[in-house]
């Protein structure tokens, strides 16, 4: 008999988690209590990338992600899923930090250069080029989360989960501290194993069955523009304002690719960083904004996933993390391994709640 899942949460960690089990036989519900991708997902800047990891496990398992990534691109093979590679180009004030962090990656094997400005004009060419020198990262990607997150949710859909708008969890069922299926405002639904999927309100969520889950998210602001002609094909991260171009020709910018401050108005902070991207990119002066997207960011307390089931509470699987559109693949894929063979990946290991008890 199949394995029964409930997956709460329709994001793009939940869509993965439940298209994976559901290749590995599982019986899936997902229970989204509004649309999908509508939390955390719809705000992201939806790089993919191991830029920016603070450890050499962190480091690995991102790069573990963007192959993933490729294989996963290959498997769905749906004409929303498509990832733009291309690699970043990024640069700051400071010189020797360029020059240092080109060394961190390169000793981790990451495929970094430094190019001058003549070399960032013939790869971005509608761009107006830095002064000085930047760093070239050529193996990343970006992706439109919104989309990429409603066909995994079809290919899961395809393989039998059963996927499910419009409905709020009141509470976890608990018996003899193991974690029986949820309840919902039209009943209860009963599971073998419910994974908490679900952004910000994973904390609350897991709460209600005593299980501590430490979080400091913080609020963000993403904008997207109006569609545009292609101009852009890399993720550029310039001092100002960090942007890149959807396939569909729409420009996703904010002051920086984690969202940056929103201050008392969304709207004047929009079009404040919209003239800062006009002036990077001068053939965008006649594009205007479409979308302001102000989103409540999941960040564990110490800035880390946490993945895994939760110590004391059988029944009971987490996925909560930032970086979720780099990490959904390989996320996806391990905790599917993980929920049906009980057998636990190294990959996952640094990642345990039991880190903060």
């Amino acid at each position: 008999m199949a394995k029964k899942i409930v997956v709460i949460g329709a994001g793009i960690i939940g869509a993965s988690i439940a298209y994976h089990l559901s290749a590995n036989g599982a019986d899936v519900t997902v229970i989204e209590k509004s649309a999908p991708a509508s939390g955390a997902t719809a705000k992201s800047f939806a790089w993919i990338n191991a830029h920016f990891a603070e450890t050499d496990e962190f480091f690995a398992l991102r790069m573990a992600s963007i192959a993933a990534w490729h294989t996963l691109e290959k498997e769905i093979d749906h004409a929303d899923f498509k990832v733009r590679w291309g690699g970043s180009l990024g640069w700051g004030d400071n010189t020797e930090d360029q020059t240092e962090q080109i060394q961190v990656l390169g000793n981790l094997g990451y495929r970094v250069e430094m190019i001058n400005p003549a070399e960032f004009s013939t790869l971005e060419p509608a761009l107006r080029p830095p002064d000085g020198t930047c760093l070239h990262a050529l193996d990343e990607g970006a992706i439109d989360p919104v989309r990429a997150t409603r066909a995994l949710l079809q290919a899961a859909a395809g393989l039998g989960a059963r996927i499910v708008y419009g409905c709020s969890i009141k509470h976890l069922l608990m018996q003899n501290n193991r974690i029986t299926g949820v309840a919902t405002p039209f009943g209860e639904i009963a599971a073998d194993e419910v994974v908490v999927a679900a952004g910000v309100w994973s904390q609350g969520l897991v709460a209600d069955a005593g299980v501590g889950l430490p979080m400091d998210n913080s609020y963000s602001i993403i904008v997207r523009t109006t569609p545009a002609e292609p101009l852009i094909s890399r993720v550029i991260l310039s001092p100002d304002v960090h942007f890149r171009q959807d396939l569909d020709g729409a420009v996703i910018f904010a002051e920086s690719f984690s969202g940056g401050e929103i201050g008392d108005d969304p709207s004047k902070t929009a079009t404040r960083i919209l003239k800062l991207l006009q002036h990077r990119v001068p053939g965008l002066r006649r594009t205007g904004i479409e979308n302001i997207f102000v989103g409540n960011r999941p960040i564990p307390a110490d800035g880390f996933p946490v993945i895994g089931r939760a110590s004391g509470t059988q029944g009971l699987y987490l996925a909560s993390m930032h970086s979720g559109i780099t990490l959904a693949p390989i996320v996806g894929k391990l905790a599917s391994q993980e929920i049906m063979s009980d057998r636990q990946s190294d990959l996952l290991a640094p990642y345990r709640l039991s880190r903060f008890q």
